[in-house]
């Protein structure tokens, strides 16, 4: 017995404890009540791309019929049932961008300071995961998606500049992108995203302050 809940890859079936599947001959001819025996396993099988998220839905899992006429036994879940993907531990990230940036450092419109290296690490990820992708989505306005230049947090006193995210070659990252991790090992284990920030001139005038803003990462595994 099998049931498929559409699109999520997976399917519901029902066995005992000691066979991969199992026949139950039932002789109803001179009694009233059958019963089965023994407990019973109810294992959840990946039959395709399991998405984010995805479910066993409570209630109705499938049933037995009789001639396509009775239904002598159903089978339900009180509740359902959510399939956890498997993921590496990507702890928050907080980059030290310096507390004396000089104004002067700045040349002109589209010119940036030194870039401060960080990255985001990937921990104690499981064996068996093909690919892993990540995606910046910053949580302030995009000055410049080019460039990769985001603005400012509202609490920020700063003005005319704004924070420009790059990869380890110094080029500029694609935000709200899905980007494949290379360097990822299917075997698992512990990795690093290597990036860069740097404070980066938006407008002929700037006005010294506070320079803050953030960034949402977020991890997709196949």
């Amino acid at each position: 017995m099998g049931f498929v809940e559409q699109g999520q890859g997976q399917s519901v079936n029902i066995a005992d404890m000691t066979q991969a599947t199992t026949t139950w001959e039932i002789d109803g001819a001179s009694t009233t009540y059958w019963s089965v025996t023994g407990p019973l396993l109810l294992r959840i099988k990946k039959i395709g791309q399991v998405g984010a998220d995805a479910s066993v839905p409570c209630c109705v899992l499938g049933y037995h019929t009789v001639d396509n006429q009775i239904t002598p036994l159903t089978y339900k879940t009180s509740n359902t049932s959510t399939v956890a993907t498997r993921s590496c531990k990507t702890p928050s990230v907080t980059v030290k961008m310096g507390d004396q940036n000089e104004v002067r450092g700045f040349q002109g419109v589209g010119t940036s300071l030194s870039p401060v290296s960080f990255s985001i690490a990937l921990k104690e990820c499981p064996e068996g995961l093909n690919k892993v992708s990540y995606q910046l989505n910053p949580n302030s306005a995009i000055v410049d998606a080019s460039r990769s230049v985001v603005a400012l947090d509202a609490g920020s006193t700063a003005k005319g500049v704004g924070v420009q995210l790059l990869n380890s070659a110094g080029n500029p990252v694609a935000l709200k992108t899905k980007l494949q991790f290379a360097q990822y090992d299917k075997q698992g284990g512990n990795f690093n995203i290597p990036l860069q920030a740097a404070y980066y001139q938006t407008a002929n005038q700037i006005v010294p302050g506070t320079a803050n803003t953030s960034v949402a990462f977020v991890m997709g595994y196949n």
